[in-house]
């Protein structure tokens, strides 16, 4: 439907690809994850490992996507909705 819209007036049409949407965006608050299974670092085995940017399977990454979208959509005019 939306492709029929776009296409009858002749508009343009232009294609996004977000694949890779949730990776290596800032953290705004500190997470912290124990070592993974099958990797144990010798020295270090009570250790955890502290993320600086997100990663696709964590909690935090769809809020830092959306935010960085949103800057990034009000730099550019857009305004939104109440």
């Amino acid at each position: 439907m939306l492709l029929t819209i776009v296409v009858s007036p002749g508009w343009p049409m232009y294609q996004i690809d977000v694949y890779n949407a949730f990776l290596h965006r800032n953290l705004q608050e500190d997470v912290l994850m124990l070592q993974p299974s099958g990797y144990h670092h010798p020295q270090f085995p009570n250790h955890v490992c502290h993320f600086h940017r997100s990663l696709y399977g964590l909690r935090q990454a769809p809020r830092v996507w959306f935010s960085r979208l949103t800057n990034k959509l009000l730099t550019y005019g857009f305004t939104g909705s109440k």
